[in-house]
């Protein structure tokens, strides 16, 4: 038996029908809690581990307003603000898988990817770790607006 994850109420209409979507994309499936009365959608969260419903409810409970330990942070891809205080600004930025072969020979590595032009310039917007402090803290990006459809 699955452990259902205890979760917030809708931050938007404080519904507490919330359900977990599986969407297929492609190379990965994503899963995220959506609120069943306004369709509002928590992050997604990529993989098909044990893991992945209790990391969903994670990312629904948050509010936008907590920053949270950079150990914490989805390493799947999934866009969200990064943190240091020495940076001034809270860029997006995202955990990724940078294909090698790298100077030192081996296959590849992990590493941060930024959207700033105030940051100090690095190739292709990756924060590497001997050119600048690395993010300490991060937050979700908050969930996108519901549109509604016009007649």
């Amino acid at each position: 038996m699955t452990h259902e994850p205890e979760l917030k109420p809708c931050p938007f209409c404080g519904g507490t029908s919330i359900g977990l979507d599986r969407i297929e994309v492609p190379r990965d499936t994503v899963f995220m809690y959506c609120c069943a009365n306004c369709s509002a959608q928590g992050p997604e969260f990529g993989g098909d581990d044990d893991t992945v419903r209790e990391r969903a409810a994670h990312g629904w409970n948050i509010r936008a307003s907590q920053w949270q330990p950079i150990e914490t942070a989805p390493r799947d891809g999934t866009k969200v603000f990064l943190w240091h205080q020495k940076w001034g600004s809270a860029p997006v930025g995202w955990w990724d898988w940078v294909e090698g072969p790298c100077e030192d020979g081996t296959g590849g590595f992990c590493l941060w990817h930024v959207v700033e032009k105030n940051l100090p310039p690095t190739e292709d917007g990756l924060i590497w770790p001997d050119e600048m402090e690395l993010p300490t803290h991060w937050m979700p990006m908050p969930i996108a607006p519901v549109q509604e459809t016009q007649p």
